[in-house]
């Protein structure tokens, strides 16, 4: 009894801080982001977490991630998903490289976004030299090559007689009849043949430049499933030029989609493996991926360190529910995304999305940007900022490292040919993961421009995705999201939130003791 006694004691005593204990978890329930945590350092510094934090930190400081310089080619490469290039053109791709520096590559082509409608396929033969370190590009190789032979074949109706059309312009009366011959092979290049028929492709805008440029990384992550590491290698080639008519003239200064080399335990790898002319691959009848209904809400962050023309960029962004959204870019000066130069904090609105009549899958949004904060994050940043003649990137030498400074007041930022407010015409597509994951495709910028800022720029391929993460990424500067009118946005609604709860537990402990 005396043992009894002395716990009804203990537990009276106790319930105030039991009482604070349950208070706390139910505000943080109801009003904190899922997947935040709030904590504290011993000095009392407010620390937070999350999915978008984590994942940003991963990719900041990501060490699993090594470049393979010179890339070693030899072996084959291919796609992983069903790959859409500017026009749109849906296609996937297998390239074998031989030891001896030929070639071998089969770029399938569809008539749908899920890579399940052949269409046609171009065979490509020929060799490449690898050259010395792009100057236009960290960590890229470039490349020459040579091509020996390309052959077509057609699978449906419509193409062939369109592409039969394309090829009679540059090759009058080589192609006939009209319509070419289903599952037929035409040989449109041969480097061999000395008539003016040997190359007949200028009229598809059909060329391989994309080799011209390329990096190969090798990826190591654990896999949760088989408890166990898991590495693959990973191939980039030159991008492809937004305008078509372009194309054919084009040197690649940013990447494409990356190819994988072929694993015996890579599934998608394996009916890759077995495609060729005679029997391409549909892809999507193979892949473990859901379209779904672009629904903007909730943030979505890169699942790599992106590329762009001169900088390297990681994007986090936020939709709310009231079509408004705000958004951190991050641009480094390495491929690694390890040297930050700047970080741009943008807010701004959307439109609702209407279902692309161009792309397949598609789905068109107009987005504004209203409002800008710009961080300078290393010290020639901030001096080309503090140096730039006029006042209309803030005031002129008053930028400090690291800190940001709102942008909106001078109509943007012309040192960084910044002007606001603008308006980007956006194609967007998600899709779910066999994982339960979301991704979000957005579209691939203009090659000549800098944004899609008119409705004939507006994107008909997409870039890098972004996967959706939960809680608000602890590496912003919270102070960026208070609005001119000094009320905070998502961030710093968290922010008060778990400051709040992070006071409560210290009165807690101080009842308690």
């Amino acid at each position: 009894m005396k043992i009894l006694g002395q716990l009804q004691s203990n537990i009276r005593s106790a319930w105030p801080g039991i009482f604070t204990t349950i208070t706390v978890i139910f505000v943080a329930t109801i009003y904190l982001p899922s997947g935040t945590i709030c904590a504290t350092t011993r000095s009392g510094k407010q620390l937070m977490e999350s999915e978008c934090g984590s994942q940003l930190r991963h990719l900041q400081g990501n060490e699993a991630v090594r470049e393979v310089s010179p890339p070693k080619l030899k072996g084959e490469w291919m796609s992983t998903r069903c790959e859409v290039r500017p026009g749109p053109q849906y296609l996937t791709r297998r390239y074998k490289f031989h030891h001896d520096n030929k070639f071998t590559l089969h770029q399938f082509y569809y008539t749908d976004h899920r890579c399940t409608e052949p269409a046609y396929t171009y065979k490509v033969k020929g060799a490449l030299a690898l050259q010395s370190d792009s100057l236009m590009l960290k960590g890229a190789r470039e490349a020459n090559y040579i091509l020996d032979k390309v052959i077509l074949m057609v699978y449906k109706d419509n193409y062939a007689k369109t592409l039969s059309k394309l090829l009679n312009k540059t090759c009058p009366g080589e192609y006939y009849p009209e319509v070419l011959q289903l599952f037929e092979k035409y040989t449109v290049f041969d480097w061999n043949r000395d008539d003016p028929y040997g190359d007949c492709i200028e009229g598809v805008a059909f060329t391989m430049h994309e080799l011209q440029l390329m990096r190969e990384e090798f990826h190591t992550e654990f896999d949760d499933k088989k408890s166990e590491f898991v590495s693959w290698h990973e191939l980039f080639l030159g991008d492809v030029h937004t305008d078509n008519s372009l194309r054919t003239t084009h040197r690649p200064k940013t990447y494409q989609t990356p190819l994988r080399k072929y694993q015996t335990n890579c599934t998608v790898c394996q009916f890759m493996h077995d495609a060729d002319e005679n029997s391409p691959p549909k892809m999507w009848q193979n892949m473990d991926k859901t379209d779904v209904e672009v629904t903007l809400q909730g943030e979505f962050i890169s699942t790599r360190c992106e590329v762009r023309q001169v900088y390297f960029v990681i994007r986090h962004i936020i939709f709310h529910h009231n079509y408004s959204w705000e958004a951190y870019y991050h641009y480094y000066n390495d491929p690694n995304c390890h040297h930050p130069e700047y970080s741009i904090y943008v807010k701004g609105t959307h439109t609702m999305g209407v279902h692309s009549t161009e792309v397949s899958g598609g789905t068109e949004f107009d987005f504004k940007t209203i409002e800008m904060w710009i961080t300078p994050q290393n010290n020639m940043i901030k001096d080309q900022l503090n140096n730039f003649n006029e006042n209309n990137c803030a005031r002129r030498n008053s930028w400090r490292l690291n800190r940001p400074q709102e942008v909106t007041s001078t109509n943007g930022c012309a040192a960084l040919g910044i002007s606001l407010p603008y308006t980007e015409y956006e194609l967007m597509r998600m899709e779910t993961t066999k994982e339960g994951g979301v991704l979000l495709f957005t579209g691939q910028r203009p090659t000549l421009q800098t944004s899609p800022s008119s409705e004939e720029l507006r994107p008909t391929s997409y870039q890098t995705p972004l996967m959706r993460c939960s809680g608000v990424n602890p590496l912003m500067q919270l102070a960026v999201t208070a609005d001119t009118n000094g009320t905070g946005g998502a961030a710093g609604l968290t922010n008060s939130l778990c400051f709040i709860l992070v006071l409560m537990v210290f009165s807690m402990l101080s009842v308690q003791h």
